[in-house]
C-alpha cells in the first residue's frame, strides 16, 4: 500500500475528514490514522477561539439597525470617523486609522506617513478655510500629515468637489504630506478636473476595500476580546458593534 504523505497538517486532517466517516469507519474498518498530539492542540486551541466568538455574535442583536443607520451617509461618516479616531471608545485603538493610512500610502506615488508622532485629531463635518460650501465629512489633522475623507454612498460628487477639497487641503497642511480619500460604493474616480494635483493625492477607495483590510486588521484583536479572562463585557459590545459596522460596509 501506498503511504500518502501530507505537506502539513492542515492538508492531512482534510484528507481525514473527507473520509470520515465512510472511508474510516466501515470501508477501512482495520486502518489507522496518526496525528501529533501537540498539532491537535493547537488546532482545537484555535477552533475554540473561533467558536466563543461566534456565540458571542450570534447571541447579540445589531445596534446599528436599531438606530436606523442604513445608508445615511452623514450618519456612517460620524460612525466611520469614530472609528478611525485613536483610543477611541471602540477600543481597538489607532490600529483601524493605521489599516487606512497603510492603504494610501500603499497607493501612493510618494511617500505618506504610515503612522502619526505625537498627536491626531479626527473631525466629522468640518467647514474648510470656514466656508460651509466646503464641509469635509472626515478631516485627520495629524502633526505630520493632513488628510480628508470625502464620504458617498448614494450621493452624487458636487461640481468641481473634490478639485476644491485638494485646494483647501494643500493650503491647510501648510507643507506636510496631505491626501484626499474619495470613498465610495464602488471606488470610482472623482468627476472634477484634479490634474493640477495628480493622483499622488487622491486615494479612491471602495467601502468593501476598507470592510475587508479592517476585519483581516483587526480580527486578532477581535477574538482575543472573547476568549480572555476576565471578560469585558463593555469592550465586546464595543468590538462587536465595531465588527457589525464593519460588515455593513459591504452592503455600499
Amino acid at each position: 500500500m501506498t503511504k500518502i504523505t501530507y505537506n502539513n497538517f492542515h492538508d492531512q486532517l482534510a484528507s481525514f475528514f473527507e473520509q470520515w466517516p465512510a472511508g474510516v469507519c466501515k470501508e477501512k474498518p482495520n486502518s489507522k490514522i496518526s496525528f501529533k498530539s501537540s498539532d491537535l492542540n493547537i488546532f482545537f486551541q484555535q477552533l475554540n477561539s473561533v467558536i466563543n466568538t461566534t456565540l458571542h455574535s450570534a447571541l447579540s442583536f445589531n445596534p446599528w439597525e436599531i438606530s436606523g443607520l442604513k445608508h445615511n451617509e452623514t450618519r456612517n461618516s460620524a460612525i466611520l470617523s469614530w472609528l478611525l479616531t485613536p483610543n477611541g471608545s471602540h477600543g481597538f485603538n489607532k490600529t483601524p486609522l493605521l489599516t487606512l493610512l497603510n492603504l494610501l500610502g500603499s497607493s501612493s506615488q510618494y511617500d505618506f506617513p504610515s503612522d502619526f508622532k505625537k498627536f491626531c485629531h479626527v473631525d466629522n463635518e468640518v467647514n474648510l478655510n470656514g466656508n460651509i460650501a466646503n464641509r469635509a465629512d472626515i478631516q485627520i489633522r495629524a502633526d505630520n500629515f493632513f488628510l480628508l475623507i470625502e464620504v458617498k454612498i448614494n450621493a452624487k460628487e458636487q461640481e468641481q468637489q473634490i478639485s476644491r477639497y485638494c485646494e483647501e487641503a494643500e493650503k491647510a497642511a501648510h507643507g506636510l504630506p496631505w491626501a484626499i480619500i474619495y470613498l465610495t460604493p464602488d471606488g470610482r474616480k472623482p468627476t472634477s478636473n484634479c490634474d493640477k494635483y495628480s493622483d499622488a493625492h487622491i486615494l479612491c477607495l471602495s467601502w468593501k476595500s476598507l470592510s475587508i483590510s479592517l476585519s483581516a486588521a483587526l480580527q486578532p484583536y477581535y477574538q482575543q476580546l472573547f476568549t480572555e479572562q476576565p471578560h469585558s463585557p463593555m469592550r465586546q459590545f464595543a468590538a462587536l458593534s465595531t465588527f457589525l459596522f464593519i460588515e455593513q460596509m459591504q452592503n455600499f
